[in-house]
């Protein structure tokens, strides 16, 4: 087929670039150093829930790249003059040869994103960050990393910045590879070395995100790390208020769902177990502290709607900080002395929730 550009756009050698699986996941633990810190800090708690968040964290943007190497690949495929059965494997199917012939585009990109990543790594080290402090403002220009194709996360103020960034390198990549087959094993090797030290400079990032926070697990002290904390509709709510009761906090945001639908069963628990030194607490977890009227009108709605005899509290950022909230729902049960007795990631068995409860309230924990 005639290319759409022209002889000029016509691939000198094989563009063909392998591009393993495990390439895309280093990439992904490598550009998201931080967030795998502190989902790795998880593990305080056990390995089902810091397992399951890292998996999910690398899991969508590496399904997102292969998509978008094959679209990159049949839009290469379109518009030069390279034929589907160039690769050396015979049996490749026309997955295979869209995901090939994109991987130049791709790696183009990915190479742009390792060396901005490098350069942010050496701007937050010690010895280097002097030099590289008059750049750092640049660095909110570039996306965030969370696959090639989303654009929802980036700074929405240099989105256009960030599509110029993301062609230019894409552009950069396909360019190279089109020159030789030698050349572009060569931008696959630097990808590779550049990856290599990129994650190595990233892991003291890592680190030190998994040493800045520390998930409560059963039997940390809750109340010491908590503050005043406004209350719906009410005076504020101060730590003292642990002191001598059995607390159930449900940790939930308008949006939740299933926040929405436990919330009656949290209601019927309250009504059936009528102890003075029982107490429900709603904690919102929106706008850290600092709810825009719209969303403060919006959470006293939904008060009054769902739950107007629980009280309401918004978060400055102490509970959240506290307990470590990774879903929502998150119950959490506070004893009398300000420990926490049991957490419930994602909505429990209120079954197991009331026995937690009422024996709790029984042995006055």
């Amino acid at each position: 087929m005639k290319s759409a550009l022209g002889k000029l756009d016509k691939p000198k050698g094989a563009s063909r670039l392998p591009l393993g699986l495990i390439e895309l996941v280093l990439l992904n633990l490598t550009l998201q150093a931080v967030g795998v810190g502190y989902s790795a800090a998880l593990f305080r708690r056990g390995l089902f829930e810091p397992l399951q968040s890292i998996v999910s964290r690398l899991a969508f943007p590496v399904v997102v790249d292969l998509v978008a190497l094959f679209l990159l690949g049949r839009l290469a495929l379109f518009l030069t003059q390279i034929p589907e059965d160039s690769a050396a494997d015979e049996k490749a199917t026309a997955i295979d040869a869209s995901i090939a012939a994109g991987a130049p585009w791709w790696l183009g990109y990915a190479l742009a994103l390792l060396l901005a990543r490098a350069a942010f790594v050496l701007a937050n080290l010690p010895f280097s960050r002097s030099l590289f402090a008059p750049f750092e403002p640049l660095f909110a220009y570039l996306p965030v990393y969370r696959g090639v194709a989303e654009l929802s996360r980036w700074h929405p103020l240099h989105w256009y910045v960030a599509i110029a960034f993301v062609l230019l390198s894409a552009f950069f990549g396909g360019l190279v590879a089109r020159r030789s087959l030698v050349t572009a094993k060569r931008l696959h090797l630097g990808f590779r070395l550049t990856l290599l030290l990129v994650a190595i400079g990233s892991f003291s990032s890592a680190q030190r995100a998994y040493e800045s926070w520390q998930p409560a697990v059963e039997g940390d002290q809750i109340s010491s790390k908590l503050i005043s904390t406004p209350r719906l509709g009410g005076e504020d709510w101060t730590p003292e208020g642990l002191y001598g009761r059995i607390t159930l906090v449900e940790f939930w945001t308008t949006w939740c769902g299933a926040c929405k639908r436990i919330l009656p069963d949290l209601r019927t628990l309250k009504s059936k177990l009528s102890d003075a030194n029982f107490e429900v607490l709603l904690v919102n977890v929106e706008g850290r502290g600092k709810p825009s009227p719209k969303l403060l009108k919006k959470i006293e709605e939904y008060q009054k709607e769902r739950a107007p005899e629980l009280s309401v509290l918004i978060d400055r950022g102490a509970w959240s900080d506290a307990v470590g909230i990774t879903v929502y729902p998150t119950l959490v049960l506070i004893g009398p002395k300000g420990r926490m007795l049991r957490l419930w990631s994602g909505t429990p068995s209120m079954d197991d929730v009331q026995r937690s409860v009422v024996a709790a309230l029984r042995l006055g924990l």
